[in-house]
């Protein structure tokens, strides 16, 4: 099945309606109708699948629980996974003051679950949480909108993520909730994206759209709160990142975010690793961290990768399943420093040949 690129954020996916449902929070048929883009072949779930297709299938549910191998040990409190935040009330602050927050750490620390914690405490009912997401190639026209032929056969505009989250009834939709907009990857963007942003980024927040001539006046309630790898630079090369423009810097109030403190219990709780294992992982994890802080290796190791190392030792046991969530997704340096560190912790002796 060929990809069909959204028309909100430029994104090519498989299965539009789910991404349009997943990533923006709209009804397929809503998503038709707003941007005049039909979603042809496309399955997605309730009313958009095939009626004669059964989802999940009959007795799924029941077949995976039994192949489970694994249960957690008790309920996980959802704090533990917020990543090592120390300003938690002065994000509040600036959020409440109008600031635009900008959250910089490495991958996989909880950014973007902090964010939907923020939103979940701070939004009411009448707000929501815009997401989209920064990529090299993207262009204004996916954050802003375009031009389109409506089906009256008439030029139209069609808006997009950015004005509809700052004004959405001056967009003229029927939606009406307004509320935060949060890009990820904002330092994969290029200039031009970081451009399109500056007028939204000032005080008085509005957007020119050129191809309407018209000013788009955020609502009180829209904030801007972004994700990044790096502050716009990254002399490491763990990241493709361009260099930000001065100017565009300051237009923010950055935050440094860093792992969560409870990995270790997020193991045995979560994942249900006993208290040996996780204690011998976070050794690992420890000195994989030091590694990485004097240049000696590579590859971070992030609290996703921990708790999926974590499902695959509790799936296929821990030489297989360290192999597969570990060590094969490394470059061959970093390979070999890793095997180090994990025989040095662990009871058996990674076969990188195999690996």
């Amino acid at each position: 099945m060929r990809k069909l690129q959204c028309r909100v954020c430029g994104f090519k996916a498989h299965d539009l309606a789910e991404h349009v449902r997943q990533a923006h929070n709209l009804d397929p048929a809503d998503y038709e109708n707003q941007y005049n883009h039909k979603i042809k072949g496309q399955m997605a779930t309730d009313g958009w699948r095939k009626k004669d297709v059964v989802y999940p299938p009959e007795g799924a549910i029941d077949e995976v629980e039994k192949l489970s191998p694994r249960k957690p040990a008790v309920k996980v409190d959802p704090d533990l996974f917020l990543p090592d935040l120390k300003q938690k009330d002065e994000i509040i602050k600036c959020l409440e003051d109008g600031d635009n927050i900008i959250l910089v750490g490495p991958k996989g620390c909880g950014k973007t679950t902090l964010i939907k914690r923020l939103a979940k405490e701070m939004l009411t009912s009448e707000q929501r949480l815009f997401r989209t997401k920064f990529f090299p190639d993207m262009t204004p026209p996916d954050l802003v909108g375009h031009p389109i032929i409506t089906k009256e056969r008439m030029l139209g505009f069609s808006y997009g993520i950015l004005p509809r989250a700052m004004n959405p009834q001056q967009c003229g939709l029927e939606e009406t909730k307004d509320g935060w907009l949060h890009i990820d990857e904002l330092d994969a963007g290029s200039a031009r994206m970081h451009f399109t942003l500056f007028g939204v980024l000032e005080d008085d927040r509005n957007l020119y759209i050129h191809e309407t001539t018209e000013e788009i006046i955020a609502t009180k309630n829209f904030r801007i709160i972004a994700t990044a790898n790096t502050k716009g630079y990254d002399d490491t090369g763990r990241y493709i990142r361009g260099i930000q423009d001065a100017a565009f810097q300051d237009r923010w109030t950055m935050f440094e975010i860093d792992y969560t403190p409870h990995e270790r219990e997020l193991l045995i709780k979560k994942i249900g690793v006993d208290e040996e294992t996780a204690n011998k992982m976070m050794e690992v994890v420890k000195a994989v961290r030091e590694g990485v802080k004097e240049g000696e290796i590579h590859n971070e190791f992030s609290t996703r990768a921990l708790l999926r190392w974590g499902k695959k030792i509790l799936r296929f046991g821990k030489e297989i399943g360290t192999k597969i969530a570990v060590l094969n997704p490394l470059q061959e340096q970093d390979k070999e420093t890793y095997a180090g560190l994990i025989q040095r912790h662990f009871d058996f002796d990674p076969n990188l040949e195999t690996a």
